[in-house]
């Protein structure tokens, strides 16, 4: 049985007043090169893991991919996790990055060489 679950990208019910999520900047676009696959950890009803999920929104726009984790799910990653959710972990090296980050913060994490 794996330790979490996939779960669609939305906690929350994010988005712009005008119903959509910000546009990327052009230059995010031309700099970053995002791996396959990210993971988000968190829970439900984490209000600083909805801000990280607004964060991300705009690159999820651009093709990266977000499996949220709800660590409440597993003892091990409450332990692990607890107390520093949310955290952004690269699939494909492992690295993480705590909170707070803001979107600038998390191209520059996908797209440093490991």
């Amino acid at each position: 049985m794996p330790l979490c679950k996939r779960m669609p990208l939305a906690w929350s019910q994010w988005s712009t007043p005008q119903g959509k999520p910000p546009k990327l900047p052009s230059y995010f676009i031309k700099v970053i090169v995002m791996p396959s696959e990210c993971q988000l950890f968190g829970t439900l009803g984490c209000h600083l893991c909805e801000l990280a999920e607004a964060q991300l929104m705009p690159l999820v726009e651009h093709g990266l991919r977000v499996e949220l984790i709800d660590i409440a799910d597993s003892e091990t990653l409450f332990e692990a996790y607890g107390l520093r959710i949310p955290v952004l972990r690269r699939v494909d090296t492992g690295e993480e990055l705590g909170w707070p980050f803001d979107t600038a913060q998390v191209v520059h994490f996908l797209s440093s060489a490991q």
